[in-house]
């Protein structure tokens, strides 16, 4: 994803569908390829979220979402712009 303008990423929210991700899977934001510090550890209930770190992206800067599954196969990692 690229933004067009400045903004902020302010919450990530990680689940599986189907099969949700294990315990232990780990989501994490990425800026210009860089790791931030908006990140998720999924917990028994195989959902995380962080609602507690702010992410500020500028005009064309890359975003990326990526999770690092411990087990499952199906997971939707989101961005909310605002």
């Amino acid at each position: 994803m690229f933004g067009p303008a400045a903004w902020a990423i302010e919450f990530l929210v990680c689940t599986g569908f189907y099969d949700a991700p294990g315990s232990g899977s780990v989501a994490t934001i990425y800026v210009n390829g860089s790791a931030t510090d908006m990140t998720c550890t999924v917990g028994t209930s195989g959902k995380c979220a962080d609602t507690t770190h702010k992410v500020s992206v500028h005009a064309g800067d890359e975003v990326a979402g990526t999770i690092a599954i411990t087990s499952g196969t199906e997971v939707l990692v989101s961005l909310e712009k605002r």
